[in-house]
């Protein structure tokens, strides 16, 4: 009798755990969406002058190079080939990391778009996920990045620090990238952005 007891009892807690588990990576899995449709990120037309292939040396394969044309934004890495290809030529998100090291050195690009800039040292130069979409918000005044990735709970934020002598409500520090998880509501990043309650609620407004 107490050893069916205990059967039962193990048959319970295994079913139960079972359950968890499903939940859990039905989490993981679930598809989210955005309120607003944003649009990608375009990266500003490049001078015809660098309409010529390049050689981009490998970080991991020691004395490999690939074959980039930034003007035409293509490379030969797997990366590219494999998951960003497909992007249009002006979309960020085709952006490897050879590609993005080329175009942050080009004056037009981090002149023009300082968020830009600090979103290709992300998204190619830091291994990142190329199928972000990215939302441009206004926080205070100041301009703020949103990205999220419809099979991932993490949400991309870019916005600017704050300097002691900006006025109130204009931010007119360095541009940094942090991230909060949608399953958590909570940041994880080590540091907040300045205003992380208010951008919480920007995130919560866009993505569901």
């Amino acid at each position: 009798m107490i050893g069916a007891i205990v059967m039962f009892t193990l048959a319970g807690i295994l079913l139960i755990a079972l359950g968890l588990k499903a939940r859990s990576n039905a989490r993981k899995g679930e598809s989210r969406s955005v309120r607003q449709s944003p649009d990608y990120i375009k990266v500003p037309q490049r001078p015809e002058s660098i309409n010529k292939i390049y050689d981009a040396f490998s970080d991991t394969a020691k004395g490999a190079s690939y074959k980039i044309n930034p003007y035409e934004m293509t490379c030969t890495c797997p990366d590219f080939v494999d998951r960003r290809a497909n992007y249009k030529p002006n979309d960020v998100r085709r952006a490897c990391k050879h590609l993005a090291r080329f175009l942050r050195n080009l004056d037009v690009i981090c002149d023009e778009d300082e968020f830009l800039a600090e979103l290709l040292e992300e998204s190619g130069g830091r291994g990142g996920v190329p199928h972000f979409l990215y939302q441009r918000q206004i926080f205070d005044t100041t301009p703020v990045l949103i990205g999220f990735s419809p099979s991932w709970s993490g949400v991309k934020v870019f916005s600017r620090e704050r300097q002691p002598r900006d006025a109130p409500k204009q931010y007119t520090g360095p541009v940094n990238c942090t991230e909060y998880d949608l399953e958590r509501r909570a940041w994880t990043s080590i540091d907040k952005p300045y205003g992380a309650r208010e951008i919480k609620r920007l995130i919560n407004n866009i993505v569901r």
